[in-house]
């Protein structure tokens, strides 16, 4: 796999700065995988993470991807989530600051985005 160095400056700051409440960011995949026992290898198409201190723990970077601990169930905001957004589904990252206006990509790369499932017809 080729790293990306663009992606993975902003991922970095990112790592950096996540815990500062302030701070906010959306990460935008193709996929991200489940990891917690009894649900590895369950993937989840069209993934839109939300990074902050409230959403997001154990924000680290391997040499796979970006792992977090997530809450992904709006119904049981206890249960917590740990995924795997793989570097190469990543194709935008963005700040998000609270205000109406659009914010500019931290990262941006069309070229990566495929909404295809293994199966589907192209």
């Amino acid at each position: 796999m080729t790293i990306d160095l663009e992606l993975m400056a902003v991922l970095k700051d990112i790592v950096a700065d996540w815990a500062d409440p302030k701070n906010q960011f959306l990460i935008t995949a193709n996929y991200y995988d489940q990891l917690p026992q009894g649900r590895e290898g369950e993937r989840w198409y069209i993934a839109h993470i939300w990074i902050s201190q409230e959403s997001a723990h154990n924000v680290t970077l391997t040499d796979e991807g970006l792992i977090c601990d997530v809450h992904l169930n709006r119904h049981d905001y206890s249960l917590v989530s740990r995924i795997l957004l793989p570097f190469d589904q990543i194709w935008n990252v963005q700040r998000v600051t609270g205000s109406l206006e659009p914010t500019p990509s931290l990262y941006y790369r069309v070229d990566k985005m495929n909404l295809h499932r293994p199966g589907d017809d192209t």
